[in-house]
């Protein structure tokens, strides 16, 4: 028995008998009816696993923000400079590196990673925005 979603084939459901007739009736019914019930517990466990796979994403988007946001409020208070060129500090030492953003404020927030040693950039010293 075909296990489908309108157009979409999902799978199959073998059903096996002792006898040689084929399915009629009564029986057809029946097998039609678990080829639906296992359709609908497929398309539920698919819609499980998409949800808890953008949930999974969604979470580590969160901590990466958190994490990125810590960074910055610690560079701003270091350096005594606003949060966007501490973000700005954290940017450009990610891309001069080609390591994730996140990866350099945990760097910020777990060895003491200093704005000095982040960019080297003369717009911290000078406060420069840009």
């Amino acid at each position: 028995m075909p296990i489908r979603l309108r157009e979409d084939s999902l799978g199959s459901l073998l059903l096996l008998r002792t006898g040689l007739r084929p399915l009629i009736g009564d029986d057809l019914a029946l097998a039609q009816a678990l080829a639906d019930a296992a359709t609908i517990g497929l398309i539920h466990a698919r819609i499980i696993r998409e949800q808890n796979a953008l949930n999974e994403q969604l979470q580590t988007a969160l901590q990466s923000r958190i994490i990125i946001e810590q960074a910055k409020g610690l560079i701003a208070a270091r350096s005594n400079i606003t949060l966007n060129q501490a973000f700005e500090a954290l940017r450009r030492h990610a891309r001069r590196h080609r390591v994730p953003l996140s990866t350099v404020a945990r760097e910020v927030i777990d060895t003491g990673l200093t704005p000095d040693s982040l960019s080297a950039c003369p717009e911290l010293a000078a406060g420069d925005s840009s």
